[in-house]
């Protein structure tokens, strides 16, 4: 994983990921290049057996179609470790270090909230497809599905580690501390039992509120 650079004092400083970050990041790139490898192998012998043996293999674009999405949430992972997604700084570069050093600490706080909000229902979505059979490889469709929960979890990591490191280099100066990197954590544990809660504030709401319960099954009974 490459190091990320913060502003302090005006000055860029890089911050070094920790063992365990490094350790983790080299697992994803190694099961990444696999794929990718995988990947090319498959629809190479797809194609030759199709268009020059004229026998196809059936399996190939389903199985290819599985790796594709392996590739695409573990390829969203190392993104993230690396600070390489798209990023708008035509505004913030012109900020003071201050201020640009606590938008950085809000930019990767922002998709890890947003990650650990949509976690659940990843894994209840490949929770429900095991029982859905691939029809020409006949396996679960889980193996397929799994891949998002798997790279949201992993990029949730990423963004946790990152957040101490930028959190504490762009505001203390510091290296990451065990503090900030459990803060971060217990962040997030909060927003997903938060959002988890939803569905008893919203019978709480109904219960308390039966008029405009009410009033909203009115509306969608006659808008259908």
């Amino acid at each position: 994983m490459q190091h990320d650079s913060v502003a302090i004092d005006g000055v860029e400083v890089a911050s070094e990921p920790g063992a365990v970050e490094r350790a983790l990041g080299a697992v994803v790139e190694a099961a990444l290049a696999l794929l990718v490898a995988a990947e090319i192998a498959i629809l190479l012998a797809g194609v030759v057996a199709r268009y020059v043996l004229h026998s196809p293999i059936v399996w190939t674009d389903e199985l290819a179609s599985i790796l594709f999405l392996w590739l695409a949430m573990l390829g969203a992972v190392v993104a993230l470790g690396r600070s390489e997604h798209m990023r708008m700084t035509t505004v913030t570069s012109k900020l003071a270090p201050p201020i640009r050093a606590v938008l950085d600490v809000i930019a990767v706080l922002a998709p890890l909230a947003f990650l650990v909000l949509i976690l659940p229902h990843a894994y209840a979505y490949a929770h429900e497809e095991y029982a859905v059979m691939t029809p020409a490889l006949d396996i679960t469709s889980a193996w397929r599905v799994a891949a998002i929960p798997v790279g949201i979890t992993l990029m949730a990591l990423f963004a946790m580690f990152r957040l101490a490191r930028t959190g504490n280099k762009a505001l203390t100066g510091r290296r990451c501390s065990e503090v900030t990197f459990w803060g971060s954590s217990h962040l997030s544990a909060s927003s997903t039992c938060s959002y988890s809660l939803l569905p008893f504030w919203r019978h709480w709401f109904l219960a308390a509120f039966p008029s405009r319960s009410r009033l909203r099954w009115r509306h969608t009974v006659i808008s259908h």
